[in-house]
């Protein structure tokens, strides 16, 4: 959502994608291994002074499945962030890419 956001308001228009598809196919996709926690984080408006609540998952996950087609929107989150608060630093991620063995 946050890409076809960023497309429609600042580049040529919303993506031309079957996100209903894209969906339905992640659905195969399933998490091997989790350790997150949760963590409270808050920032101070500096006009108005009121606390807003920025907290989070923190930590690592491994998915595994066909994952090849969301690798390009998997990049492009990287460099933009996704979800709530992004643009206070929320939604950072790494992918690591492992392969398993022969």
């Amino acid at each position: 959502d946050r890409v076809n956001a960023l497309c429609t308001f600042f580049g040529d228009g919303p993506l031309e994608a079957d996100f209903s598809g894209v969906g339905k196919r992640a659905e195969n996709v399933h998490t091997a291994a989790c350790n997150v926690a949760w963590s409270e984080r808050f920032r101070t408006s500096s006009k108005t002074h009121q606390r807003h609540e920025l907290s989070g998952f923190v930590g690592e996950s491994v998915y595994e499945g066909e994952l090849d087609e969301f690798l390009p929107w998997l990049a492009i989150g990287e460099l933009i962030h996704i979800g709530k608060h992004a643009a206070w630093g929320n939604g950072e991620f790494t992918v690591t890419i492992q392969t398993k063995g022969p």
